[in-house]
């Protein structure tokens, strides 16, 4: 019965997302009708902040507050579904054993309530870019962001990372190349604690697909939404992407008292965002490849001794309870 009612909820959000796409486009040709507010004469409701916070959380509420209930049924269907899949995951291991609740795992349960969490998490962080962008086609009619374009849609963003045209740009394969090139050396030359190991198919797919969730919603709300609302708050366009790099890397502290590699690819992130009139594509491609090769590299390595639920030698990651994320 649990695996019907999982599989039934995957399906209504596959049939939901699509419609909420197709909206998405009309808006940029009337954008009053699907951008519908209480008072159409005030920015009052019009939240860039608040509201898109509360839909980070629980996925949908910004929709949903707004009668937008297609895209806000949409959101809050997928982020049952990755609840409710994470939470199936659980009962095959303790959760009490807090140190096994990392992407460094080889256990497959474990990597299945990861990934559960993930899908929930992404839910939010579109669903915070969706309110955050319907805040922004109300108050541009007040003068308000008027830096900003008419903007990506949450599907466009989740199709960016299978662009390939953004390779014949030097921004994107110049970081990718460093980052390939960092990856392969630190997959040979595993230290002495540590023995190389043969990357399974399993690792393959757990990489892929929470690569493709971190590049996809953290540039969604990183780039997509803080960056412009500092820009917005009087910051200089350099100074914001200051800004966010700051809290993109205090956000990947984790493990690492030293986020400088995120601290660095955010600023660069944020530069490239700005200088494509705002959109966030390239980011989300370079974010997703980048963690791609960052996995990879790392599930070559193995601490010596250690069993197959033991932790592999993985990145930095980013934690926000009780949500695990990768960068």
């Amino acid at each position: 019965m649990s695996r019907i009612i999982l599989i039934a909820l995957l399906t209504i959000s596959l049939l939901i997302i699509p419609e909420t796409s197709r909206a998405l486009s009309v808006v940029r040709q009337d954008q009053d009708d699907f951008w519908a507010f209480e008072n159409s004469d005030s920015y009052g409701s019009a939240s860039d902040i608040t509201l898109p916070f509360i839909s980070f959380i629980l996925p949908g509420a910004g929709q949903l507050y707004r009668k937008q209930l297609i895209s806000g049924s949409s959101y809050a269907t997928v982020g049952l579904a990755g609840a409710y899949y994470s939470e199936r995951a659980s009962h095959d291991f303790k959760l009490s054993e807090k140190e096994n609740l990392d992407i460094s795992s080889q256990n497959t349960a474990v990597r299945k309530y990861i990934l559960g969490l993930q899908v929930y998490q992404v839910a939010g962080g579109m669903s915070a870019y969706h309110t955050f962008r319907s805040a922004v086609w109300q108050r541009q009619k007040f003068d308000q962001y008027r830096f900003l374009g008419p903007g990506e849609t949450p599907l466009e963003i989740l199709k960016a990372p299978f662009d390939f045209n953004y390779l014949r740009r030097s921004s994107t394969y110049i970081p990718l190349l460093v980052g390939g090139s960092l990856s392969w050396y630190l997959a040979t030359h595993p230290g002495s604690d540590f023995t190389r190991r043969t990357v399974g198919k399993e690792d393959v797919l757990f990489s892929s697909a929470f690569s493709y969730g971190a590049g996809t919603h953290e540039e969604a709300v990183f780039r997509g939404w803080i960056m412009p609302v500092l820009h917005e708050q009087g910051l200089s366009a350099p100074i914001a992407n200051v800004g966010q790099g700051l809290i993109f890397a205090l956000a990947h502290l984790g493990n690492n008292h030293l986020p400088l590699p995120q601290l660095f690819l955010g600023l660069h992130l944020g530069r490239v965002t700005q200088r494509n009139q705002w959109t966030i594509g390239e980011a989300v491609f370079i974010h997703t490849w980048w963690d791609v090769f960052a996995f990879l590299s790392s599930y070559h390595l193995q601490k010596k001794g250690s069993d197959m639920d033991a932790k592999l030698e993985c990145r930095p990651r980013l934690t926000l309870p009780p949500i695990v994320l990768s960068f």
